[in-house]
């Protein structure tokens, strides 16, 4: 599959130029019926414009001008035509609203600089999206200054000069963008599909915007971490995908078709489909050259769909009067190798399969694996070692308040590295959990007296040996956690356990969404998670096991302590 490979960073990100703008390109040998494909047909909210803006009135003065652009950049009707009538005709060619946009919690008040001609507006900015829909929250708002210039057009004032990109107030944000979520392979295999969620402008020519976000690669953190069938460098042959009968055609360049093996194309067309999914007008993909169908073969020979959000199963590891123990259907399987072992125990875990094991001793300073056969080997020593989590290739990941950085550790003993990339420096880990793809690994701690969530891609040596840890994603949580689990693929569990208060606790959304959790339940001191799966949520108290379902918790007869499903 010599098309499937690492993405490294672009020299610059794809932009999306006016829908009317053609390239050509040369012919190859293909099979497949020959003819013009139609423009897109939009029927959907997600493809059209829900804020309905107005354009310039006759007379207006300069800042109802630099006003009126501000506000029209939620209107994306006819490629922003609204906001395009505030500019001179040079600039309403050039001018991208896509480049970039600026999310403020109320729209600025234009000042003038130079007489009529230059304005500016200062505003603080809560969150900003990218030309490909990456989304990054401020941890606090961040001050941003735009500036205008202005001229007369005719008698009326125009705009001649500004940024590209739009401004809109986050209370409209859900009204202007609409997430959708791409999805790139965890390897070579392409056996499970990793999510990267966008948030892209509401507007005709959606899958146009889609498509080209998938080419231009994985969010920056997922880069040298996941691979995409599309090869660096990829552009569509033709600024549009049109969709017709619910079928999504995406025209390649001669160039870049040529060299792709049959497998590297129908990878190309189920990377496709699983990103486009979201897009309700798509029900289907299908490549082309030159207008030209490719033939991707019989349905026998396309690859096996592959794995979105992986599930673990219902086996717990726990503690029954103090031994290590499994638990299936309320039975309990007492670990073989538990004489070998430390007698007070903390915080075991599960491998994601088999029965490997991994826990702590109770002063945290040891951590310890139990493999086949009852092996106990010493994985890593340190001071306050964080519950440990295993990865889907059978690392054992832990952190040291004592030392900086994450540790992983072979499970089977005999291999150990510290990751410590500048980002963790100042951070003291509290927990970590590995994603059930073994691609990502989520991060609470405190940094500068600041609880802090991270998600970061886990870059691997080519024996799959942890190597770095990618410049992660910060998502933002209100609950001040020191624990994460994975709940899905794309969502973590954060939360503050306390033997004394009212569970605090949040689902936070790869997307940047929050939810809170509403229970009442005091005194729990750990929660256990099933990853991507429907099995019961567990919370240990002082007076037992409590399973929670539908947002209520029960009491459950069930005499295990320090519960956690694989990972």
């Amino acid at each position: 599959m010599n098309g499937l490979r690492r993405r490294r960073p672009l020299a610059a990100l794809l932009a999306v130029v006016l829908l009317w703008v053609l390239s050509g390109c040369s012919s190859i040998p293909l099979t497949g019926p020959v003819g013009a494909i139609p423009q897109p047909s939009v029927s959907d909210d997600d493809e059209a414009s829900l804020i309905k803006a107005y354009g310039p009135g006759a007379g207006d003065d300069a800042a109802s001008i630099v006003s009126g652009f501000l506000a029209a950049g939620a209107d994306s009707s006819d490629d922003y035509s609204v906001a395009r009538r505030f500019l001179t005709p040079e600039l309403a060619l050039s001018w991208n609203p896509t480049e970039s946009s600026l999310i403020v919690d109320q729209m600025p008040t234009p000042t003038p600089v130079s007489g009529d001609t230059v304005w500016r507006t200062s505003t603080k900015v809560v969150r900003t999206i990218d030309a490909n829909g990456v989304r990054a929250d401020a941890d606090t708002e961040q001050g941003r200054t735009l500036d205008f210039t202005l001229k007369r057009v005719g008698g009326e004032w125009r705009i001649s000069s500004a940024a590209d990109g739009i401004v809109v107030r986050v209370a409209d944000f859900d009204r202007v963008f609409t997430p959708v979520t791409l999805y790139f392979y965890a390897d070579a295999a392409a056996s499970i599909a990793v999510p990267d969620p966008r948030w892209i402008a509401r507007r005709k020519g959606l899958p146009t915007a889609v498509v080209a976000a998938l080419m231009d690669g994985p969010s920056q953190y997922l880069r040298g971490v996941v691979t995409s069938a599309f090869p660096e460098g990829s552009t569509l042959s033709i600024t549009s995908v049109p969709v017709e009968n619910g079928t999504a055609t995406v025209d390649l360049p001669a160039e870049l078709a040529s060299r792709l093996s049959d497998q590297d194309r129908r990878l190309m067309a189920q990377q496709l489909r699983l990103s486009l999914k979201d897009v309700s007008q798509v029900q289907d993909v299908q490549l082309s050259v030159d207008h030209t169908v490719i033939d991707l073969g019989t349905p026998e020979q396309q690859p096996p769909t592959p794995t979105i959000d992986p599930q673990v199963d219902a086996t717990l590891v726990g503690l029954h009067e103090g031994k290590l123990v499994t638990s299936q259907n309320g039975a309990f399987t007492a670990v073989p190798g538990s004489a070998n072992l430390p007698a007070t125990l903390h915080a075991p875990a599960l491998a994601l399969s088999g029965s490997g094991i991994a826990v702590l001793n109770a002063a945290r300073t040891r951590l310890l694996a139990v493999g086949e056969g009852g092996k106990v080997n010493e994985l890593a020593r340190g001071r306050d070692l964080v519950a440990p989590s295993f990865d889907a290739r059978s690392w054992v990941w832990t952190a040291s308040s004592a030392s900086q950085g994450v540790i992983a550790a072979r499970a089977s003993g005999g291999k150990q590295t510290t990751l410590n990339p500048d980002w963790l420096s100042a951070v003291k880990v509290s927990s970590l959990r590995v994603s059930v793809d073994g691609t990502r690994l989520a991060i609470v701690g405190v940094e500068n007296n600041t609880p802090v969530v991270f998600v970061s891609g886990i870059v691997r040596d080519g024996a799959g040996q942890p190597s770095g840890l990618t410049t992660p994603l910060r998502l933002k949580s209100s609950v001040r956690p020191t624990s994460v689990l994975w709940l899905s693929d794309s969502q973590l569990v954060v939360f503050r356990p306390s033997a004394a208060d009212m569970l605090a606790v949040e689902t936070l959304g790869l997307d940047g969404s929050t939810s809170g959790w509403t229970q009442k339940l005091r005194g729990v001191t750990a929660l256990a998670i099933p990853a991507g799966s429907d099995q019961a949520v567990l919370g240990q108290t002082a007076d037992g096991l409590y399973e929670r379902k539908s947002g209520t918790w029960e009491r459950l007869e069930l005499a295990l302590t320090d519960p956690s499903y694989r990972g």
